[in-house]
């Protein structure tokens, strides 16, 4: 039973741990319905990013700024996943 708690933990800690590294890096946050909404702006500069479960949708009006926060992005999700990979093999 417990592996099966820890596990459902997951998408929580990651939701949290994608949340907190957004708003470090100066997104707004505002809870929708069925998803979450993060949005950057920086001068005319302007980036939406959508969580819906473990879905992200990312969009705006610069295409060289979109890709530094994917670069970014990509370094803490697969720290995140690493560290949710380890977790799930220290229950079994």
């Amino acid at each position: 039973m417990k592996s099966l708690y820890g596990l459902k933990q997951a998408p929580r800690a990651w939701y949290e741990k994608l949340t907190e590294h957004l708003l470090k890096l100066n997104f707004n946050h505002f809870d929708l319905d069925d998803a979450t909404l993060f949005v950057k702006k920086v001068g005319k500069t302007v980036v939406y990013l959508v969580v819906y479960v473990d879905d992200l949708l990312m969009t705006g009006n610069n295409e060289s700024y979109i890709a530094s926060i994917k670069k970014e992005l990509g370094k803490v999700l697969k720290s995140l996943i690493w560290a949710m990979f380890i977790t799930i093999l220290a229950l079994k």
